[in-house]
């Protein structure tokens, strides 16, 4: 990803952008269906984005680039 970030989601939930350090970027709220983030302001490097939903994370890789 270079500058927006594209999730979709069946139901309400929060998406956050941490580091390796588990530094914490960007914290965002998920509404149902198509979401669309601007992160141009991170920096190139490898992130993790944990999508909490419910009393469930899922955690996805996310390499950003620029």
């Amino acid at each position: 990803s270079q500058d927006i970030l594209h999730l979709k989601s069946i139901v309400k939930g929060t998406m956050r952008i941490v580091d390796c350090n588990g530094n914490e970027y960007y914290s965002k709220e998920l509404e149902a269906g198509e979401n669309v983030f601007d992160i141009h302001q991170l920096h190139a490097g490898i992130y993790f984005v944990n999508i909490s939903i419910k009393d469930e994370t899922h955690v996805e890789k996310l390499v950003v680039i620029k």
